[in-house]
């Protein structure tokens, strides 16, 4: 799904998420609770992640330590979280996969593949920014 150029960030993510899992084997609370890959459905954990991902998309990455604080009360937890989510979510921008707030109801048609996997979101539901075909008239015009 990500480019190669993608690599070093996606690795800081998985560093982050390592971090993460080794401080709770540490503190002797549970593992992060994450699927593995190629799974159908999201854990609770997950979901929550994704919104943190969407939030940090919309500018909102203080928010999203407010979004984690009911799950892992730590503040340092909190921030290897955090840290891997916006790493996650600057690769899924770059590529321009873009998890919009459910209050704009408007995505990017490139978009839909992540919202229809992730999210219980339909284009029925949404305004769609679909891609158009230039019209004939307007073919070969430049504008000054």
């Amino acid at each position: 799904m990500f480019p190669a150029s993608f690599r070093p960030v996606l690795d800081a993510a998985e560093r982050a998420f390592e971090d993460a899992a080794q401080h709770l084997r540490e503190a002797g609370q549970p593992v992060l609770d994450i699927n593995p890959p190629g799974s159908q459905g999201l854990t609770a954990m997950e979901e929550r992640f994704l919104q943190g991902i969407q939030t940090v998309q919309n500018d909102g990455q203080k928010e999203v330590f407010h979004l984690l604080a009911d799950l892992f009360p730590e503040r340092l937890m909190q921030g290897y979280i955090v840290t891997a989510l916006a790493l996650i979510s600057d690769c899924m921008a770059g590529i321009g996969h873009w998890l919009p707030r459910h209050e704009r109801k408007t995505a990017g048609a490139g978009a839909l593949s992540s919202l229809a996997r992730w999210k219980k979101i339909h284009p029925a539901e949404m305004r769609v920014l679909w891609p158009r075909d230039i019209p004939q008239a307007w073919a070969g015009r430049t504008l000054h």
